[in-house]
């Protein structure tokens, strides 16, 4: 039996909602996540340890190492994976 939470209508109506919410969202810039639930007053630790980490993701640059790309370029031109240490049995 149905209930009226879950007529077919507006389970559909909350589906695109939530679609709509979600879009939003996300079209918004990192910072702005931030501040949006600042001023809604929101703890929301686990979303706000998500954006951090997504923040220091993308401000992160990977650094290569000359000796170890030079290394890889030497395997890959021998056509061998990088030798790995030895590990002890």
């Amino acid at each position: 039996m149905t209930t009226r939470k879950n007529f077919e209508s507006r389970v559909a109506a909350r589906k695109e909602q939530a679609v709509e919410r979600q879009e939003y969202w996300s079209g918004k810039s990192l910072e702005d996540q931030i501040s949006a639930l600042d001023t809604r007053g929101v703890t929301a630790t686990k979303q706000r340890a998500k954006i951090a980490r997504a923040i220091v993701k993308r401000d992160t640059k990977v650094v290569e190492v000359p000796e170890v790309s030079a290394q890889r370029k030497e395997a890959k031109e021998r056509g061998k994976q990088p030798r790995q240490k030895n590990r002890h049995k």
